[in-house]
């Protein structure tokens, strides 16, 4: 277990084209970035109406309707998942030791490290958060884990929840990449509308991954009326833009698009899975269909065969060499353009 009680510094994430196009050089169109775990197929938006442009964002738009129509609950737009982060520390002053297991998205540690409170990592298993859980007052999670892709139960969710109540804690839990799974068995998440009538819960949605429209800084949050109450006041007015909620809205309703972005994410999971398999990158293959956009691997210091050019699928981007590293973990994401020959990762 470590332990770290002062602000941290700047996580390097990734996304960052031009910064690796200005240090390794090659335009634009010659790259694919493989430093994210978004989808490569975004949401193909309209053209956005000029009212929308002109108008100020209202809060009766259509928007609430298809957020509880998609999730199941009624849950508050936020301008992405990292602005709820940043300001849950500020909403819960009396916590004083928050448990993150980890590997996990580094801004969970980060923002409760800045607020001041005391960050306790410990390993992503069961036995390990238990043992945490008897001298913290909060609790952050990713369901499904970035980038391990594990996933608890909604049995264990509840117990935890219910320890850390009794000292009137938090239970956070980031679902950025809980949409393949719902849409592929039709069963939408429970947390959502568990966390309505749940003191202390907070859920976290996106539409960043799946949706791949990252770029639209749109999320939603969920939790008890009372503290979305308080949420929404930090965050103000229009923190939400009128284009943002006009894509979300549109983004949520379209279950034919939906359905066919998961047929798309298989196939390529498939021929990812495949491929890494082949040439020894993967240890254990994982399921199928997935519940993310990409794959993992954790063995410890384990040789890998090189990938080479003429067995990339097409779907894959190609290196200009091939492929070979030995690392502790690596996390492999799907790709949609066979035309770059140069690889972020």
């Amino acid at each position: 277990m470590s332990v770290s009680e002062h602000a941290t510094p700047a996580i390097g994430h990734g996304g960052r084209l031009r910064a690796a196009i200005a240090r390794y050089g090659g335009p634009p169109e010659r790259w694919i970035d493989l430093s994210t775990a978004i989808a490569p197929w975004p949401y193909p938006l309209p053209p956005v109406p000029p009212e929308v442009w002109q108008r100020l964002p209202e809060p009766d738009d259509a928007l609430p309707a298809a957020i509880t129509a998609y999730y199941r609950a009624d849950g508050l737009p936020i301008p992405g998942t990292q602005a709820a982060l940043q300001i849950l520390p500020t909403l819960f002053p009396a916590i004083r030791t928050v448990v993150i297991p980890t590997p996990s998205y580094g801004e969970y540690q980060r923002t409760w490290a800045l607020a001041g409170r005391l960050v306790r990592t410990v390993p992503l298993t069961a036995s390990a958060i238990d043992q945490a859980l008897e001298t913290a007052d909060a609790l952050v999670l990713g369901q499904p884990n970035n980038p391990t892709g594990h996933r608890w139960s909604f049995d264990q969710i509840r117990a935890w929840h219910e320890r850390l109540a009794r000292r009137h804690g938090l239970l956070v839990i980031d679902e950025a990449f809980a949409d393949a799974e719902a849409i592929a068995t039709a069963r939408p998440s429970p947390l959502p509308a568990w966390a309505t009538q749940t003191r202390g819960a907070v859920i976290l949605r996106s539409l960043g991954k799946f949706f791949g429209l990252a770029g639209l800084r749109f999320g939603v949050a969920f939790a008890e009326p009372p503290l979305l109450a308080a949420l929404d006041a930090h965050l103000g007015p229009w923190a939400v833009s009128h284009p943002a909620r006009w894509a979300a809205t549109l983004a949520l309703s379209d279950t034919v698009w939906q359905k066919r972005q998961l047929m798309r994410m298989t196939l390529a999971y498939r021929e990812l899975v495949a491929l890494l398999t082949e040439t020894g990158w993967l240890s254990v293959t994982p399921p199928i269909p997935p519940h993310k956009p990409f794959v993992m691997d954790s063995s410890p210091t384990r040789s890998y065969s090189p990938i080479p050019i003429r067995k990339w699928p097409r779907r894959f981007s190609p290196t200009n060499r091939s492929l070979s590293v030995r690392s502790q973990r690596c996390r492999f994401c799907v790709s949609a353009s066979p035309q770059r020959n140069r690889s972020l990762s």
